[in-house]
């Protein structure tokens, strides 16, 4: 019966490490996608000064206004997923993670109950 419980023991434990690679791999996405916004803010320094040198402002701002849509598009679903991903992820390992300590905590009980 105790090898029953250190067994569920065992995959608790499994599953917390995995949820905190989990919460490291969120922290890695959430720094990609600081990375992706400092792009985005030096995309928006090369447009102040490509008007600024440009014969035709208009031309370069719309070019340079694109390239940023784009980049933010990128930005936005990428954060999208990466949220998505990490959202369910953490709910599959907190419902496992309940769910081994209930057995666990049930096994105990009818340890500790046939023991008495």
């Amino acid at each position: 019966m105790w090898s029953v419980v250190e067994e569920r023991e065992r995959v608790l434990s499994e599953a917390r490490s995995s949820l905190e690679s989990k919460k490291v791999e969120v922290e890695a996405l959430g720094a990609v996608l600081e990375e992706r916004r400092a792009e985005i803010a030096g995309l928006t320094e090369k447009m102040d000064l490509s008007v600024s040198d440009t014969a035709n402002p208009m031309e370069a701002l719309e070019v340079l206004l694109s390239e940023l849509r784009h980049e933010k598009e990128a930005i936005k679903t990428a954060a999208v997923e990466a949220t998505r991903v990490a959202a369910t992820q953490q709910e599959d390992l907190e419902a496992a993670l309940l769910s081994a300590g209930q057995q666990s905590a049930t096994l105990r009980a009818s340890l500790d109950s046939t023991q008495a």
